[in-house]
């Protein structure tokens, strides 16, 4: 099997807070092998990056949503660093399971999640940055033992 190319298109390029999120999700197999999928998900953020960025109690909700997560967790994907925090994590959103396609093919799925009304909206100035961003993961099927050739 071939590993499954995803790509993502967002509806707008910034975001209010309090407002949907609305994009599309295009995953492709790659042209000469096929793709099976067990589980495709999605995963919405917002963070804040910059020199100084602010202390923010949305950390402890982000935390607290990461740790409950079954198949992913923003934290490990993109571990803490300096000059950035978490401000809202949703939780993950199954977008598909059991998902096939021949060489070649494709599949396009939809996905929304309302950003909550406390966070602040996107915002990119000289020294902060407000974005939001969606983590997008797949667990492929693995291959079954080939008995050995005679």
């Amino acid at each position: 099997f071939g590993v499954p190319q995803v790509g993502v298109l967002f509806s707008q390029p910034s975001f209010q807070a309090g407002t949907w999120v609305r994009c599309t999700l295009v995953v492709r197999a790659p042209a000469d092998k096929p793709i099976c999928v067990q589980w495709l998900c999605c995963q919405l953020f917002g963070e804040i990056k910059g020199e100084s960025v602010p202390s923010y109690d949305g950390d402890e909700v982000a935390r607290a949503a990461t740790l409950n997560t079954a198949f992913v967790s923003v934290e490990e994907e993109y571990p803490t660093v300096p000059n950035r925090r978490f401000i809202f994590v949703a939780p993950p959103t199954v977008i598909d399971a059991g998902l096939s396609l021949d060489p070649g093919g494709e599949k396009t799925f939809g996905f929304r999640c309302r950003i909550p009304p406390f966070v602040p909206p996107s915002f990119t100035g000289a020294s902060l940055k407000v974005q939001y961003s969606l983590l997008v993961a797949h667990q492929g099927l693995a291959l079954p033992p080939q008995p050995p050739a005679a």
